[in-house]
């Protein structure tokens, strides 16, 4: 073999040589890319989670403590669940809920327990909203407390603006729950008339057979 053919092989392997080493670091990139997004879920789904038992507890503990039916007006579609506050005062004469259609909802600072003392109806004080992880940041998360006849009690769960992780952390969370509690919804307008085409987790505190949504 000639000079300059051994200096073209040479040359050949060491092209085939820096090309199978960029693949290798381009490959193991990849693979951290991955393994660091898929951490970033896991931390998501747990936080997500736990706020949301933390809230289940709260509005139970409502249910639990004040049992005692109301009569006459507001009228309670899921007693003695809590319903919705005019405002921060939550005057029991002003509590409402959502009837068969027209679902809108509330934020957690406005959710009433019916049965508790004047001052001390409110479901979610700062106390409680203190313990939650990510569903106290209002700037990042919005969490609607429902009560209707027809659903039961449910909280939707969404994302403000854009995350990429956002919707593998619900499809995700959806499956930490039992059949029928929790169910990701990404249609515009979803079966309550709501945009969630951003992807919504709804979760399920009290469930009825004639729920809009089909289980799971």
């Amino acid at each position: 073999m000639t000079a300059a053919r051994q200096r073209g092989s040479i040359i050949i392997y060491i092209l085939i040589a820096i090309f199978l080493a960029g693949l290798l670091v381009e490959m193991m990139t990849q693979g951290a890319t991955k393994s660091a997004s898929s951490s970033q879920i896991d931390a998501i789904v747990m936080e997500l989670q736990g706020d949301i038992k933390t809230i289940h507890a709260a509005v139970d503990e409502c249910a639990v403590t004040y049992q005692t039916p109301l009569t006459g007006t507001p009228g309670n579609p899921n007693q003695p669940f809590p319903m919705y506050c005019a405002n921060s005062g939550c005057a029991l004469s002003t509590m409402t809920s959502d009837g068969t259609s027209s679902i809108t909802g509330t934020t957690l600072p406005l959710v009433g327990c019916p049965g508790a003392p004047a001052g001390e109806k409110l479901v979610f004080p700062n106390a409680v909203a203190e313990n939650l992880k990510l569903l106290d940041d209002t700037s990042n998360y919005n969490v609607t407390y429902i009560t209707d006849t027809n659903d039961g009690i449910l909280l939707r769960i969404t994302r403000v603006g854009t995350d990429p992780l956002w919707s593998e952390a619900i499809t995700r969370l959806a499956g930490k729950f039992s059949a029928c509690a929790a169910k990701v919804v990404t249609a515009n307008p979803d079966a309550l008339n709501y945009n969630c085409s951003g992807g919504c987790l709804y979760y399920w505190i009290l469930r009825k057979p004639s729920t809009v949504f089909s289980c799971p």
